[in-house]
C-alpha cells in the first residue's frame, strides 16, 4: 500500500494524502483485535485493493489522463454507483422475481399475483453491494461530480442506505386487477406509499427490525400481514390479495351479432337493480357493484331488435361472463310481439318488441354519462330534444330517479361552476384583497378521481386553493391567540420573466389546537343519501366504511343521530348516545339504496331532529353525506337552504360528496359554505380516514365563524399582485368589518395557505412588504376579534433553492391546478418542469405519503395531456 501511495504521491494534495492514509489506519485498528484467524489476512488484503484503488481513481481524475503503463477498467469510476447499488433478488418460493428497470422500479408483470390468499416470502435475499464503496466515496467528495450530475444520476437509481431494507410487492382484488393509489402503511411508523397504476409498490430504506403492513381500502376486507421481519440489505417480496367485504358482485360480458361480430355502443342495463354501460368497440362491457342475486339485463342498440336476459345470477363477489347475440332489426320484424328463445349460461333470453320511447330515452342518456363525464349545456338542450321535451321541462323525468332536473338545469350529469380567474390589480390603484376563508379540499378530491380513471377533470371543476390546502403543512400554532401567521416567500418559479421581480408570495395560517378529549361535546345528525344512484360505484359501502370511522373518533358524551332520504326522507335513529355505539353502527349498516333523491327533506329532518333534541348542546352539527343529485323537491342550494334553515340557527352544515358519472359538486360545495360548514370530497376510504379521523376535531370544533382575511400590499414596494385562487370567495374590500357578511368557519387545528403572485417595483428595496389581517367571530359569546401581522420584504428568499421545501412544493400544486383549469397565467406553462421541481421539493422533506400520492397523480396527469 505504500509503494502505491509513493508512486501517485506527487499527484495528490496534501489533504487526500492525509485522508487515505487516515482510512488506511482506521481500517488496520478496526481489524486488530480480531481473531488472529485467516479473516484477518482476507480484510487486510480487501483494505490494501481499496486503498490502492481509491488513489489510483484520484490520480486518473487529476492528472485528466491514465498515468504510463497503467491498464484502465474500460468504464471510469462512478462514486454514486456504489450508494445507488440496486439490491437484486433471487426468486422466492412461489413468487417470481420481479423485474427491474433503469429506475430500480417494478414492470406490471414483475411480481404475479398469488389468487386466494395473501402469501408471503422472506427467502428473498438481495446481493450486498461492496461495504468498502461508499468509505471510497466519503474520501472522494472534493472531486465528485457536480450536483447537477448527482441528481440526474439519483433520479435514475434511488439511494439505498447501507444499513436498511426493502419491502417490495402489489396489490390486487379477488378478480386479479391491480388495485392503484391505495395506501400501504407500516403500523405505529411514519413509513407507508401510495400503489401505483400497476399494483405494485415499494418502501425502501426500512431501517431493520419487525413491522406490521396494512392495506385497507372501502368494500374489502382489511389486510395485516404481522411480524414482517426486515434485515439489513435485505429484500423482502409479497403480495396482497384484497378480497371483497361487498354485497355486490359484476356482470361482465360481450354483446355480438348474428354472425358473431361484435356490436359497438349497444347499451346494457340492469333493470331491477339500476347499473348501466355501453359496449366498447370491441362489444365488451362491464356493469359493477350489482347486488347478488337474479336480475333481468335489457340489450339494445341501433338497428338491432333488443332483448332481455332473465335470471342472470350474481354471486357477492363474484364475476360473471356473459355472451349475447343481437338479431338485425329486420329480423324478425320490429313491431312483431313473437318470443324466440335460446338457452345462455346463467339464464335464458328472448327477444321482445322495440322499448318504449320513454326507454329509449333513458338509454340515450344513460349512454351519455358513459362517453363523457361532463357535458355542456348544449349538449343536454340536444339530448332532451332528442326525447322529444319542450325547452326547460323534462318529459320523462331524471335519469337518476324522480321528476325533476337537478339544478334546475335541463340533465343531470356531473355538475360544476366556473368562477373565472382572478387578475394582477396594480397596488396604486387597489392595495387591499379581501375575501372569505375556508379548508375545503373537495375540488382537489374529485380531480384525483378524474385523473385515477385516465381522463382529466373539467376546468370549471378545478379550484386552486382547495389543491394547495390539502397540502398538510405543519404550521406552528398560535401561543395564545386563536391563530397564528406567518408570510414568507420565494422567486416565483413558474414566472414568466425569471429576474425576481415576480415573486410567489405565501400567507400560512394555522388554527388553535383542541385536543380531541378537551373539545366539547357535540351533538351529529347524519344525513344520509340511500338514493339508487347511492348503489353505483359502490358509494353506499364507501359511505358506511367512511362513517365507521367518525363512529370510532367521537367520544361516549356525543350524541349522534340518522335520517335517511330517497324519494322522501325518513328518520332511521333518534339521537342516541353514543354509548350505544354498536346500535348506530347496525342503524347505518342497515341502508339500502333505492328510488330518487329528496335533498331538502333530509335537511329538514336533520335540521328539525337538531332543534328538537331534549338536550341542547351549543355545538350541534350536521354532516350531509350524499353525491348531490337532487331530483325531488327543490333542487337549486339557495332554495334548499331557504326552506329548511331558520336565521337563529347556530346549527353547521358539512358537506361530504361520494360519487363520479353524476355528481353535483355545485350542490355539495354551496351547501356546506352557506350552512357554515366545510365541504370534502371522498374517492376512498384514506380520503374518508384524513378527513374523518386525522382532522376529527377541526370538523367538530369550530374556532371561528364568519372569518375574512384582509392583505393590503403596500404600493411602495409592490407593483401589482395576484391572488391564486379563491376566487368564489371574493369579499367587498368595505364588507371587511360588516359583521353581516357571510364568510367561512375555521376548526381547530386546521391550516389555511393563501398563495400572491406579486411583482416588485424594486427587487433590492426592503422595508414593509404588506399587512395581513384577519377578523371573525368567536363562537362563544359571539364577539368579533381582529389579528394583524405585517410581513417585511426581508422574509422573500432571493434564491428559489434557499426557500423552504414545503413552499416549493406549494407552487408545484398551485401550478398543476392552473394549468388543469386552463389558466390564462398559465398557458404556456407544462407540467414537466413542475413535476421535476416537485420531485426535488419531495427529496428535501422527511418521508411523506401524501406528498408522493400529489406527486404520482400529477404524473398520471402529466401522461394524460400527453399527446
Amino acid at each position: 500500500m505504500k509503494r502505491d501511495l509513493d508512486r501517485y504521491k506527487d499527484k495528490l494534495t496534501p489533504e487526500e494524502e492525509r485522508r487515505i492514509w487516515g482510512r488506511m489506519r482506521s481500517a488496520l485498528h478496526e481489524d486488530r483485535d480480531e481473531d488472529k484467524s485467516w479473516r484477518l489476512g482476507l480484510w487486510l488484503s480487501r483494505a490494501a485493493i481499496v486503498a490502492g484503488t481509491a488513489m489510483l481513481a484520484v490520480a486518473i481524475w487529476r492528472a485528466g489522463s491514465p498515468p504510463p503503463n497503467t491498464t484502465l477498467p474500460e468504464a471510469p469510476l462512478q462514486p454514486d454507483r456504489y450508494l445507488s447499488k440496486k439490491m437484486e433478488p433471487k426468486s422466492a418460493p412461489g413468487i417470481d422475481a420481479p423485474a427491474h428497470d433503469d429506475d430500480n422500479s417494478l414492470k406490471p408483470d414483475g411480481i404475479l399475483p398469488i389468487p386466494g390468499a395473501n402469501q408471503l416470502s422472506t427467502d428473498a435475499r438481495s446481493a450486498a453491494p461492496p461495504m468498502e464503496a461508499p468509505e471510497i466515496y466519503s474520501e472522494m467528495k472534493a472531486t465528485r461530480p457536480s450536483d447537477d450530475e448527482i441528481i440526474a444520476h439519483r433520479e435514475r437509481q434511488p439511494i439505498m442506505l447501507a444499513d436498511a431494507g426493502e419491502i417490495r410487492g402489489s396489490v390486487f382484488n379477488e378478480y386479479g386487477e391491480p388495485m392503484p393509489f391505495i395506501k400501504v402503511t407500516l403500523n405505529d411508523t411514519p413509513w407507508g406509499t401510495i400503489v401505483q397504476d400497476d399494483g405494485s409498490f415499494r418502501i425502501r430504506n426500512l431501517p431493520a427490525g419487525n413491522y406490521t403492513l396494512s392495506v385497507m381500502e372501502a368494500g374489502y376486507h382489511e389486510v395485516n400481514l404481522s411480524n414482517l421481519n426486515v434485515k439489513e440489505r435485505e429484500l423482502l417480496e409479497l403480495n396482497v390479495a384484497l378480497e371483497t367485504d361487498s354485497p355486490y358482485g359484476r356482470i361482465c360480458g360481450r354483446i355480438l351479432n348474428s354472425a358473431g361480430e361484435p356490436v359497438a355502443g349497444a347499451r346494457v342495463q340492469v333493470l331491477d337493480g339500476g347499473g348501466r354501460a355501453v359496449t366498447a368497440d370491441d362489444g365488451s362491457f362491464c356493469i359493477t357493484d350489482v347486488s347478488a342475486g337474479r336480475h333481468r339485463i335489457y340489450v339494445s342498440a341501433r338497428d338491432y331488435q333488443a332483448l332481455t336476459l332473465e335470471d342472470i345470477d350474481v354471486e357477492r363477489g363474484l364475476e360473471n361472463d356473459l355472451v349475447a347475440n343481437l338479431t338485425n332489426a329486420d329480423v324478425p320484424d320490429k313491431k312483431s310481439k313473437g318470443k324466440k328463445e335460446s338457452t345462455l349460461s346463467g339464464g335464458k333470453l328472448h327477444y321482445e318488441s322495440a322499448p318504449s320511447e320513454e326507454a329509449i330515452t333513458s338509454m340515450e342518456i344513460a349512454e351519455s354519462e358513459q362517453v363523457a363525464s361532463s357535458v355542456t349545456r348544449s349538449d343536454q338542450v340536444r339530448l332532451m330534444e332528442a326525447g322529444g321535451s319542450t325547452a326547460g321541462e323534462s318529459r320523462y323525468g331524471s335519469a337518476t330517479g324522480g321528476l325533476q332536473p337537478v339544478n334546475d338545469e335541463l340533465a343531470d350529469d356531473m355538475f360544476f361552476k366556473h368562477y373565472g380567474v382572478n387578475p394582477f390589480v396594480a397596488a396604486d390603484e387597489d392595495a387591499l384583497s379581501t375575501f372569505g376563508l375556508d379548508v375545503d379540499t373537495g375540488s382537489y378530491t374529485i380531480a384525483r378521481n378524474y385523473i385515477r380513471k385516465g381522463k382529466l377533470p373539467p376546468q370549471e371543476a378545478i379550484r386552486v386553493e382547495e389543491f394547495v390546502n390539502f397540502v398538510r403543512k405543519n404550521y406552528d400554532p398560535p401561543e395564545h391567540d386563536d391563530f397564528s401567521i406567518r408570510v414568507d416567500g420565494m422567486p416565483s418559479p413558474f414566472a414568466p420573466v425569471q429576474d425576481g421581480s415576480y415573486q410567489l408570495v405565501r400567507v400560512g395560517i394555522r388554527g388553535r389546537v383542541v385536543d380531541s378529549e378537551d373539545r366539547e361535546a357535540v351533538q351529529v345528525v347524519l344525513v344520509i343519501d340511500t338514493s339508487g344512484s347511492m348503489r353505483s360505484e359502490n358509494r353506499i359501502e364507501l359511505l358506511k366504511s367512511s362513517m365507521d370511522i367518525l363512529l370510532d373518533e367521537l367520544r361516549p358524551d356525543d350524541e349522534l343521530g340518522i335520517v335517511a332520504f330517497s324519494n322522501t326522507a325518513r328518520v332511521v335513529l333518534p339521537m342516541t348516545s353514543l354509548k350505544d355505539e354498536e346500535k348506530i353502527h347496525r342503524a347505518i349498516h342497515s341502508l339500502q339504496p333505492n328510488g330518487s333523491t329528496n335533498v331538502e327533506q333530509g335537511l329538514e329532518f336533520g335540521y328539525a331532529m337538531l332543534r328538537e333534541a331534549p338536550h341542547q348542546s351549543p355545538n350541534q352539527r350536521i354532516i350531509l353525506c350524499s353525491d348531490g343529485v337532487a331530483n325531488e323537491g327543490n333542487t337549486g342550494w339557495e332554495k334548499i337552504l331557504e326552506n329548511v334553515k331558520e336565521s337563529s340557527d347556530r346549527i353547521m352544515l358539512s358537506s361530504i360528496g361520494f360519487g363520479m358519472g353524476n355528481y353535483n359538486d355545485v350542490l355539495m360545495e354551496k351547501l356546506a359554505d352557506a350552512g357554515d360548514g366545510q365541504y370534502a370530497y371522498v374517492d376512498e376510504i384514506g380520503e374518508a380516514t384524513r378527513v374523518l379521523r386525522e382532522n376529527i376535531t377541526g370538523l367538530l370544533q369550530v374556532i371561528a365563524r364568519d372569518t375574512k382575511a384582509q392583505i393590503e400590499f403596500n404600493p411602495e414596494i409592490v407593483e401589482r399582485y395576484r391572488l391564486i385562487g379563491y376566487e368564489n370567495r371574493d369579499v367587498r374590500d368595505a364588507d371587511f368589518r360588516n359583521n353581516a357578511v357571510d364568510a367561512g368557519e375555521i376548526g381547530a387545528g386546521h391550516e389555511v395557505t393563501v398563495l400572491y403572485e406579486v411583482k416588485l417595483k424594486d427587487r433590492n428595496r426592503q422595508g414593509e412588504l404588506a399587512t395581513v389581517r384577519l377578523r371573525y367571530e368567536k363562537p362563544e359569546g359571539g364577539r368579533f376579534v381582529e389579528l394583524e401581522e405585517i410581513a417585511q420584504v426581508n422574509r422573500l428568499e432571493a434564491r428559489i433553492d434557499d426557500a423552504p421545501a414545503d413552499l416549493i412544493f406549494d407552487a408545484c400544486v398551485a401550478e398543476f391546478a392552473e394549468i388543469l383549469r386552463g389558466s390564462y397565467w398559465a398557458k404556456e406553462s407544462t407540467l414537466p418542469p413542475v413535476l421535476d421541481l416537485a420531485r426535488g421539493a419531495i427529496e428535501r422533506m422527511t418521508s411523506r405519503p401524501d406528498l408522493d400520492e400529489i406527486y404520482l397523480v400529477m404524473q398520471k396527469a402529466a401522461a394524460i395531456s400527453r399527446p
